[in-house]
């Protein structure tokens, strides 16, 4: 039996050496994952104790916070507390100095208390007191004061009492009724009332516009106080800044009414003057259009127009006739009504021919911008009341306008593109011809033109229109005459003729017709009118005996 020959033992050898050496290696990776893992379990427990001190410094930090809050919302506390105390302590003695120092005339003592002498907690509570003292300063007739206080915005519906309190003024102290005494009337009454026209002046200027026809506690208007005084000079200057002189108080009173029992002829006078009244319904109309109230506006404006035409001689300014016509063209605009484009041509007509005034440059509007105003306004106008020529040279102006020129170029181009896009429909509804102010095409017999005449003089004939009111009838009578004057050649074979040869090129048979004014589109601006809709009635004996209706009701005698 052989033994282990030397070859096998070799690979034995070699075997055990392999396996002793990757045991040796799995025996040192295992020492340095232990060793590895040793350190991550030594930062890990470092990290959570980091952790742990943190959350702890936060808890004591949230701690520190809420106990901080808590210490603010105590000392706020404690210190409205002593604020509402100082208040108490200060703000009624800062008010009764300021009006005592108001009452005497004491500019210097108003402004050290407005500026700087009262702690800054009580300075808006004095400066409450603005109006009250405003009020003593006024009964005093204390210019300066006043002026001063004015600066500071006082509150204008002030009285120096307030419901509840005791009166101090003279009046009071001298033992005379409480109904006499001035210090219950609001500001711009006791200025009124005051009789000083620097005064009401300046507290009109610098007070709300509304504030010129508030009321006291009887109803009574500055206007009713100024007529109780016999110089007209407050009530004209009151009636100027748009004073309403047909308020009435409580007991009925009129502004006129308290003059004339009193005696004041000059009074009565100045508020019964015509140019006096334009004037007031001018600034009333405007302030009105201003806060947005366009149907009072137009009432306000309306009657001063129709005062203003009635005058034998105008007494007012042109810059004033310009301001009104323009105001009164921008109401009725916007108020509507089935007569608003007739009222706008008219005022805007009658603003335009004042725009040209040389004497109208220092008017509320320039003249430029008054003219494109109105032209913006009258051109769709007269478009809507068929006034095509008109309104052709309306949008015609605009577009040559340089409005928008020194703003905004991009915008006024588009405006000038949109005015110059309204003249040529204009032109075109103006230069229809007669086939297509009849809708009827260019080769159309003779009973065709008779349907189509017969239709339209019935459809636009005014006495159809009258219920309507009077853009409606303005409307009809001007296409009832385009109609007719069509029917008059077209009906005509010897008219027609010549009428043919006349024709623009473009308007000739086998043409086609101008741009925007084919036939369909002209139905669409007579209204709606379909020439192929005929009457199945229709007859020519029935059309021969309308005929000679409509000529009889025109005066014109039957051919």
């Amino acid at each position: 039996m052989g033994g282990i020959s030397g070859a096998n033992m070799a690979s034995l050898t070699s075997e055990r050496d392999k396996l002793r050496e990757e045991a040796d290696m799995n025996a040192r990776r295992m020492e340095a994952r232990n060793i590895r893992n040793n350190k991550l379990s030594a930062e890990n427990a470092k990290l959570k104790s980091q952790v742990k001190s943190l959350s702890d410094n936060a808890d004591h930090a949230l701690a520190q916070r809420d106990a901080s809050n808590n210490r603010v919302r105590e000392l706020e506390a404690q210190l409205a507390s002593l604020g509402d105390k100082l208040k108490e302590v200060v703000v009624p003695r800062c008010a009764r100095e300021l009006c005592a120092a108001a009452r005497e005339g004491n500019a210097g003592a108003i402004s050290v208390l407005l500026n700087g002498s009262t702690p800054p907690n009580a300075r808006e509570e004095c400066a409450r007191a603005l109006g009250r003292a405003l009020c003593a300063a006024v009964i005093g007739k204390h210019v300066q004061v006043v002026q001063l206080l004015l600066t500071h915005k006082p509150e204008f519906s002030a009285t120096l009492v307030e419901s509840g309190e005791e009166c101090q003024c003279n009046r009071a102290e001298s033992g005379d009724d409480d109904d006499a005494c001035e210090c219950h009337i609001p500001v711009v009454h006791l200025a009124a009332r005051g009789g000083s026209a620097e005064l009401v002046e300046m507290i009109l200027r610098a007070s709300p516009a509304q504030l010129i026809t508030s009321r006291d506690s009887e109803g009574r208007t500055p206007l009713h106080l100024a007529c109780e005084l016999p110089s007209p000079q407050i009530a004209m200057l009151l009636l100027a800044r748009g004073a309403d002189p047909s308020a009435i108080d409580d007991d009925g009173y009129r502004p006129v009414d308290v003059a004339s029992e009193e005696g004041h002829t000059e009074v009565v006078a100045a508020l019964e003057a015509s140019v006096g009244r334009m004037r007031n319904l001018l600034v009333r109309g405007l302030n009105a259009m201003e806060e947005g109230d366009a149907v009072l506006s137009e009432q306000l404006l309306g009657a001063a127009s129709k005062e203003l035409l009635d005058q034998e001689s105008c007494q007012l300014q042109l810059s004033e006739q310009l301001t009104l016509w323009s105001g009164l063209t921008k109401a009725v605009a916007a108020t509507g009504g089935n007569d608003k484009n007739c009222r706008v041509v008219e005022a805007a007509g009658r603003a335009l021919a004042l725009c040209e005034s040389s004497a109208c440059s220092g008017s509320m509007v320039t003249g430029e911008q008054a003219r494109i105003a109105m032209l913006q306004l009258r051109a769709p106008s007269c478009m809507a009341l068929c006034d095509h020529d008109q309104a052709m040279q309306d949008y015609g102006e605009l577009e040559r306008s340089h409005l928008g020129d020194t703003n905004d170029s991009a915008s006024g181009e588009l405006r000038r593109q949109g005015w110059a896009e309204m003249k040529g429909e204009a032109a075109a509804l103006s230069q229809a011809t007669y086939y297509e102010v009849l809708c009827v095409e260019r080769t159309a017999m003779l009973a065709a033109i008779k349907k189509a005449y017969y239709r339209l003089s019935k459809q636009w004939h005014p006495d159809k229109h009258s219920a309507k009111g009077q853009d409606a009838v303005v409307r009809a009578k001007r296409m009832f005459a385009r109609v007719s004057t069509a029917w008059e050649t077209l009906s005509d074979v010897v008219a027609r003729d010549m009428y043919d040869l006349v024709l623009p090129a473009e308007c000739a048979a086998g043409q086609q017709p101008r741009a925007k004014c084919d036939q369909k589109w002209f139905e669409e601006a007579m209204g709606g009118f379909n020439m192929h809709e005929h009457c199945n009635s229709f007859d020519d004996n029935e059309f021969d005996d309308y005929l000679k209706f409509m000529q009889n009701a025109m005066g014109n005698p039957p051919k």
